[in-house]
């Protein structure tokens, strides 16, 4: 019996690049508050199929959901593709997220903040935060064949460890011989490291995933290349 409501928007007039209603001022979340509705009952079923979908142990029933009429919460389409583009990619491993890190450290971005900001622009919506942006970079210095490195061959420090913000970002990061094999397509990053990735209820393990992304087609590939 509870009274559901829902504000949904995509632009807000003084926002030059809306980005959620975490920008916007008390004032301006109040104004608002009229523009809600009651929650339908399409709405509600597709949020369901969508929770579900986004728990279940494979993808193919996200790749179902997107074959069906979304057009009840218009936004969930390009959230639930999005979430498919941090699967390994085809030729090469990469996660979206990390194909988009060493493109940006290739063009000379090697400042961990100023990859971040760069990183979001490169989001229609983006959706990260620093924290969980700064583990990418980590996993991408790290194992047997590291992408990423410190000129200096020191292991890339986490915030917490460096001891403050300054020092965090007074780390520069290169691109390996690794590195840069990966990013032409010429190595294969899930093969080389393995994976132990989580998506949803979708555990990625090893080094031949059952699932990659295929870019250019923009679909989805089953077992491995």
């Amino acid at each position: 019996a509870t009274r559901l409501s829902l504000l949904c928007i995509g632009d807000y007039p003084v926002a030059p690049r809306f980005l959620g209603l975490g920008q916007l001022t008390p004032a301006q979340l109040a104004g608002l508050f009229p523009q809600r509705h009651a929650v339908t009952g399409d709405e509600l079923a597709l949020a369901r199929a969508g929770w579900a979908a986004f728990r279940a142990p494979d993808p193919t029933a996200l790749v179902a959901l997107l074959a069906s009429d979304t057009a009840a919460l218009p936004f969930l389409a390009g959230a639930l593709t999005r979430l498919l583009e941090e699967y390994p990619g085809v030729g090469d491993g990469l996660a979206r997220t990390e194909r988009q890190i060493l493109e940006l450290v290739a063009a000379g971005v090697d400042a961990p903040a100023l990859l971040f900001a760069q990183a979001q622009e490169r989001e229609a919506a983006p959706y990260m935060g620093d924290l969980t942006f700064w583990t990418h970079l980590r996993t991408l210095s790290d194992g047997p064949a590291p992408l990423l490195a410190l000129p200096d061959g020191a292991r890339f420090a986490l915030p917490a460890a460096q001891g403050g913000t300054a020092a965090f970002n007074a780390q520069r990061l290169t691109l390996t011989d690794a590195g840069r094999s990966v990013l032409a397509g010429h190595a294969d990053w899930a093969t080389l490291a393995g994976l132990d990735r989580w998506l949803g209820g979708v555990h990625l393990l090893g080094h031949t995933p059952a699932w990659r992304w295929d870019r250019h087609e923009q679909r989805l590939a089953p077992g491995g290349q």
